[in-house]
């Protein structure tokens, strides 16, 4: 059953949908309504929000953590395409092309979701065009990155391949954000680097102080050192 929010939560939950750029040119009362609708979900980092082929039943924004939009090969290896943070969402392209969700959902450390049910979000786009521009918008910006990332990587040598995924998981995504919380294996897959090329890459990074490494996390510390990684890359293939 679903929560009844109280007026207070209503305003914060409406405060928080103006911050996101998918919801942020809607109304206030507009708004409001769709806190009133939408469920408060906590999810647990490593918890699989939802699965590839799963039905689509809510659009989901982020209010606290961080998820990756991955793919698996070899049985249990993750391929991550992007990672979405605070203030993204994500389980659109099922909803509005009304089939199975094309990837699988994995959140990267403890989460708080707004699940809005995804006929709601439907009638929301058709009904609002500033929405929908929104989602066209970003759609092209995602497909112009993920090509300019495949064309680069055909170009480059394990170093540039992996700078250029750590930028783009970080300041090269909507959000900006410093951190990825993605293990070194999931971040060799993305980068098609072994694992071990990885870790003593990282490492020699870390002692020139471009990023820092914890525990299934990389801060970057230095973007412009690692652009520099990319363009070097580019100029000695």
């Amino acid at each position: 059953m679903k929560e009844v929010y109280s007026s207070e939560q209503i305003t914060k939950i409406a405060a928080f949908f103006k911050t996101t750029s998918l919801l942020a040119s809607l109304p206030i009362p507009l708004l409001r309504q769709l806190a009133e609708i939408c469920q408060l979900k906590d999810v647990e980092g490593g918890t699989v929000i939802y699965h590839k082929e799963a039905q689509p039943d809510f659009l989901y924004l982020i209010q606290k953590g961080s998820v990756a939009e991955t793919v698996y090969y070899s049985g249990s290896k993750a391929f991550a395409l992007r990672i979405r943070n605070a203030g993204d969402y994500f389980g659109e392209m099922g909803i509005l092309a009304e089939r199975e969700q094309p990837l699988t959902i994995l959140a990267l450390e403890p989460c708080r979701l707004l699940a809005l049910p995804s006929p709601y979000f439907r009638e929301l786009v058709w009904s609002q065009p500033t929405v929908c521009h929104t989602l066209m918008l970003e759609l092209m910006d995602r497909l112009f990155n993920n090509a300019q990332h495949r064309v680069g990587t055909m170009y480059l040598d394990t170093y540039g391949r992996l700078a250029m995924t750590i930028l783009k998981f970080t300041v090269n995504a909507r959000s900006r954000s410093r951190r990825i919380n993605l293990t070194q294996q999931a971040l060799a897959a993305s980068s098609g680097i072994s694992r071990q090329t990885v870790t003593t890459i990282l490492k020699q990074w870390s002692d020139a102080g471009i990023i820092s490494t914890r525990r299934g996390s990389i801060e970057l510390l230095n973007p412009d050192a690692l652009l520099d990684v990319v363009m070097e890359s580019e100029a000695n293939r």
